[in-house]
């Protein structure tokens, strides 16, 4: 639950949710990204319970992670889209990944109330959802490599077969 007292926090969340989730929504389905949303929360609050036991006590559940999440996870997937940062400053989609990274640092370092780790939670969570959707084919592969070495899957045959004037696998 947000500080009644800090209604511009909400509100930019509400903002960058609508800039960003909108193309994830289309990407992945309504269903899969209520899902990712909520998952993108429970992990950003796990993040902050583990901080807890670190630094100081605190237990949290915010919508920032899920936010940051879907900065990240967007930026990833359109690092050469173009956006205009504050409406006026043409940025790259990558440097949205470095502009959320570099909010969490200051985030982290300054002595507000925004919980630092909730948004790490969140980064750390949307460059993985990237990595596993983006990369799904490499990790496939790597996977089934792994498997056929330790004798627990068959390797593959593959064959060359002639077919009128190219070769197919």
């Amino acid at each position: 639950v947000h500080d009644p007292q800090t209604p511009l926090h909400v509100a930019l969340n509400a903002l960058m949710l609508y800039f960003f989730g909108r193309d994830l929504e289309d990407r992945f389905g309504r269903f899969k990204f209520a899902l990712y949303l909520v998952v993108a929360v429970v992990v950003g609050g796990l993040f902050v319970m583990a901080s807890s036991l670190l630094i100081h006590p605190s237990i949290a559940m915010g919508f920032s992670a899920a936010v940051e999440a879907s900065i990240v996870t967007w930026a990833l997937y359109n690092r050469n889209a173009q956006v205009l940062f504050l409406f006026a400053v043409p940025m790259r989609g990558i440097h949205m990944l470095w502009l959320a990274v570099a909010q969490w640092v200051l985030d982290a370092v300054s002595l507000s109330e925004i919980s630092a780790a909730a948004h790490l939670g969140g980064i750390v969570f949307g460059a993985v959802v990237w990595f596993f959707g983006a990369r799904r084919n490499r990790v496939r592969l790597f996977v089934d490599d792994v498997l056929a070495k330790l004798r627990l899957r068959k390797q593959p045959k593959l064959t060359v077969v002639p077919k009128k004037d190219r070769w197919v696998n």
